[in-house]
């Protein structure tokens, strides 16, 4: 799965001191049905709450010393760039994570005119580290701990060498796994992307790659290097005798002519990270020389061996549970972004939508004295069946509230009451206290008194006890005209939702709508165009 893109907006979002979360910024991108079209770019940056601006400029100087300092672009190529100004270049981040400086007459040349601008956020709204960062700092740990109980041992010179050898070639092993299970970093990228000759995938990819049709050398060579560093750490910590670590080292370098020969002769490519392997393999071997002791004291003793041998077996059999958990994972992913990209394809979701018939949603007799959030002359209008006592009417308030937050001026949203209004009953007293706070002056007193009655932690006795019990009667007309629109149209549960007119498909989860308001505001916005079209012709 291609992730250039993905890298490109992270690193946009960085720069400009917007905190992300990684795998929901890589959900939400890879899983939009345009991915990876422009519009995926705005639609991502429109759901992650980040005003933006995307349009097309003259291609002229002028033009782009009004343009912000740094940008999301494309080139005439249809190629995703990230453009950095400098006072005397401009710097040019490529979606192959290539960075290029180059002149600004160079870069009118090459460039498209189309410009992606967000505002840079103050860094002092910054209140927490980068998840990145977080998600990291168990690995930080696990590798000071590792290193710290090593030499907290007071080690050899010789022992010291082979342990950080072994270290180094852990690390590109991870790297090469990581490579092999398809993850994505500028690191490896650009580790295997040197020059002309080098190909990670060519080599990693090739039959002469594996061992078995169930182990890798890929696998083969994690194992080596985590069972050797362990090997060390029992053996230091516990003083045994450390002469069998001669074995590995000298049987290991007997297949690096093997892989040195595949990569030149018949694959023709090299993978700087199996060349860095090799490199580490042949490092150990020399190092046996530093302590020319080991070999003339190679005695195998029970102690020095079982340790080698628990180590390796260890590893191999936590490896043989945890890789085929990794696979599935990743598989489970891609799955999970297929059934996203699905589940947002708004041509589908406006087939279910239209399928179901349209209704009248205005109640002339109580016009204007309903409560309506957002901007009420929006042509999209969300209509909300609801009952202060409807359990699941929280989570279905909650969901519009974030609607709300990111396109409240795109969208009306009505508040309507399904309450019993003969007998006194607790639903009642709220309705008529929400809609008497919603009438009055004070707003934010009724925003919060939603928020609270809808709340997942809501008590409603109390909710009444803080907010007041209503005036006797107060807004019972119009609770009772509410409550006769919705026995008129068969509606008998709650929450009911309905778009323009239409119930809301039952194929739909609810926090599924947030992704389609863009395109059903454009579409309701054309539908009034048209109407108002036709008016006129027909004046």
């Amino acid at each position: 799965m291609d992730l250039a893109l993905y890298f490109l907006i992270k690193r946009f979002l960085v720069n400009q001191n917007y905190p992300i979360n990684s795998e929901e910024l890589k959900l939400q991108l890879l899983s939009h049905p345009s991915y990876p079209s422009l519009h995926s770019v705005t639609g991502l940056l429109n759901h992650l709450g980040i005003e933006n601006i995307a349009l097309e400029v003259p291609k002229d100087i002028e033009t782009l010393k009004e343009l912000p300092d740094i940008f999301l672009s494309i080139t005439s190529t249809q190629e995703y760039i990230l453009v950095q100004k400098q006072e005397e270049h401009i710097e040019l981040l490529f979606d192959s994570k290539d960075k290029k400086n180059v002149a600004t007459s160079e870069f009118l040349t090459i460039w498209s005119g189309i410009v992606v601008a967000i505002e840079k956020k103050d860094s002092n709204e910054i209140g927490e580290s980068s998840p990145y960062t977080k998600k990291n700092i168990p690995y930080y740990l696990l590798a000071i701990i590792v290193i710290g109980l090593f030499f907290f041992t007071k080690p050899t010179f010789f022992n010291s060498i082979h342990f950080i050898l072994s270290l180094i070639g852990l690390t590109i092993s991870v790297l090469i796994v990581k490579h092999d299970l398809g993850y994505k970093s500028n690191t490896i990228e650009k580790l295997c992307s040197s020059n002309k000759s080098s190909s990670c995938d060519a080599v990693l990819n090739s039959t002469g790659a594996s061992i078995s049709k169930y182990v890798k050398l890929s696998d083969a060579c994690l194992i080596y290097f985590v069972s050797v560093t362990l090997y060390w750490l029992l053996t230091q910590s516990y003083s045994i005798p450390q002469s069998i670590i001669a074995v590995p080292s000298i049987l290991s370098i007997l297949v690096t002519p093997v892989s040195i020969y595949y990569q030149s002769r018949v694959i023709k490519k090299w993978c700087p990270l199996c060349v860095g392997i090799t490199g580490v393999l042949w490092l150990q071997f020399f190092s046996l020389f530093i302590n020319m002791d080991i070999f003339q004291n190679l005695n195998f003793e029970l102690s020095d061996s079982l340790s080698l041998l628990i180590s390796f077996l260890f590893v191999s059999v936590a490896w043989s549970f945890i890789r085929p958990f990794i696979n599935r994972s990743l598989e489970l992913n891609k799955l999970y972004i297929s059934h996203y990209k699905f589940i947002r394809n708004f041509d589908l979701f406006a087939s279910a939508l239209n399928k179901n018939k349209t209704i009248d949603t205005d109640i002339h007799e109580i016009d204007g004295m309903e409560i309506i959030l957002g901007n009420r002359n929006a042509p999209l209008s969300i209509l909300l069946v609801t009952n202060p006592q409807c359990h699941y009417c929280k989570k279905a308030h909650f969901d519009l509230e974030k609607i709300l937050n990111k396109h409240a001026q795109d969208i009306s949203i009505i508040i309507r009451f399904s309450v019993h209004t003969e007998k006194d009953n607790l639903g009642l007293k709220i309705s008529q206290r929400l809609l008497e706070l919603y009438n009055s002056p004070q707003i934010e007193q009724f925003k919060s008194a939603m928020q609270e009655a809808y709340s997942e932690e809501a008590n409603l006795e109390k909710w009444i006890e803080k907010w007041e019990a209503p005036k006797i009667g107060s807004h019972l007309n119009v609770l009772e005209m509410e409550k006769k629109w919705c026995l008129d149209h068969e509606i008998n549960f709650t929450p009911a939702l309905y778009v323009n007119g239409k119930e809301y498909p039952k194929e739909y989860e609810r926090e599924y709508l947030s992704y389609f308001i863009e395109e059903l505001t454009e579409l309701s916005n054309t539908v009034l165009e048209n109407i108002e079209h036709l008016e006129m012709v027909d004046r």
